[in-house]
Parts: structure tokens; C-alpha cells; sequence
């Protein structure tokens, strides 16, 4: 059992406040079907079919790295060429939008040295995105490890991995400080790594039967 779900069922099992009602899920699993439900990238204001395979990935681990905590009242919204996005669209809106006014926004070596101001550009909305300092650190601390460790190619950490999903995000959350995703509970630390695992999925939905899948009897 990975860490993830061993130490989130060690919460389920002693969590006194919240529980699941496991009859009831059982019951609501009955109707739900993967092949209802569209991934992201089926649906986001970003034509992925025009970057290449490298472009492709830098998207992912770029999107995955700032995507989070959009609350904000006005909320942060981005308006471009007709089309109107809030949140996690929003994102990927702006970056649309920095590819189309030819800004290196998929390159690390770009996230390394970007400033204040050049990231206030790529944000432009309605209002300043909430945690703007603390994305523009993430993007400058993810572009400074790939140059260093990876020659400037999230391609070459995603090949460690060799198609093994949990492989993948324990490379990811060692590599890049700003994936570790955890917290304490009852004495015992306890793994989400959301964005880690969101990013893994987002590799597996794109890559499938290419060197940079997720090989199925290596995802567990």
C-alpha cells in the first residue's frame, strides 16, 4: 500500500467527526461511468494538438504547479478573445493567451528568471490572482531545478520513471519542494500530494502507449 492511501485511511479510521457511509457509496458508484465524464483537456480553451510532445508536458507540470486557492471576491477571472474563465480555465486561458503573443511561458528556462511583473502580465485579469508571490517562487524554484537536475527538460524526470505512476510522484515531491502536500494529524503525518498525483494523471490521459505513459500494471 503506498503512502497516500495508507496513511489517508489511517484519518478515515480515526477521524470521530466525519465519517463515510460505505453502504451509501457503494450505492452512488452504481452511477457513475468514466466514459461520462470529459478530462480537462478535452475541454480547455487550449488547442494541445499544436504543441509538441516536450511543449506538452512543460503545459502539465506548469498548469499543475500554480493550479490552486483561486478564491478571491472580486474572483480572479480572465477575459481573451471572446472567451470568459475563472479559476483553473483561467489558467489555462492565460496561457493560451502568453503562447499567442509569443511568450516562452512553456519554457524553464523562462520560469527560472521570471519577475514580478512578467508574471503579473501572464496573470492579467480583473483582478491580481490570489498568492501571486508564492506562484511566481513555485515557477522559479520548478524552472531552477530543471535546469540544474534535468538540462532545462521535464522530459528527462518523467523517463526516470519508466511508466511507474508512484515512481513518477515520489520523483516529482523529491524534486520540487513546492508538491509536497501533507499534514499533521493525531501525531502522524499524513500524504496527499494532490498536485502531484493531478499531475501524473494529466501525463497518463495525454501519453497513452508512448514512452511517456503510465503503464497499467505499473500504477498501483
Amino acid at each position: 500500500m503506498n503512502k497516500i492511501i495508507k496513511t489517508c485511511k489511517f484519518v478515515v479510521d480515526k477521524s470521530k467527526s466525519v465519517s463515510i457511509d460505505v453502504n451509501k457509496l457503494k450505492k452512488l458508484s452504481k452511477h457513475l461511468s468514466h466514459k461520462q465524464e470529459e478530462h480537462w483537456i478535452n475541454e480547455a480553451p487550449i488547442y494541445l494538438d499544436e504543441l509538441n510532445t516536450i511543449d506538452k508536458l512543460h503545459l502539465f507540470l506548469l498548469f499543475n504547479s500554480l493550479s490552486f486557492s483561486y478564491w478571491g471576491d472580486p474572483k480572479w477571472t480572465i477575459e481573451y478573445k471572446g472567451k470568459k474563465q475563472d479559476g483553473a480555465f483561467g489558467l489555462i486561458l492565460s496561457t493560451a493567451r502568453a503562447l499567442e503573443n509569443k511568450i516562452p511561458i512553456l519554457s524553464p528556462q523562462y520560469w527560472a528568471s521570471l519577475t514580478d511583473e512578467e508574471f503579473k502580465s501572464f496573470t492579467d485579469g480583473n483582478t491580481k490572482i490570489p498568492l501571486l508571490k508564492e506562484r511566481l517562487n513555485i515557477l522559479n524554484e520548478v524552472g531552477s531545478v530543471l535546469i540544474k537536475n534535468f538540462n532545462g527538460d521535464f522530459s528527462n524526470l518523467v523517463k526516470k520513471a519508466k511508466g511507474d505512476a508512484m515512481k513518477l510522484i515520489n520523483l516529482i515531491i523529491e524534486n520540487f519542494p513546492s508538491f509536497k502536500d501533507s499534514s499533521e494529524y493525531m501525531g502522524k503525518t499524513i500524504f496527499f500530494n494532490k498536485r502531484a498525483q493531478l499531475l501524473v494523471s494529466d501525463i497518463s490521459q495525454e501519453f497513452v502507449d508512448s514512452e511517456f505513459g503510465i503503464q497499467k500494471n505499473k500504477s498501483k
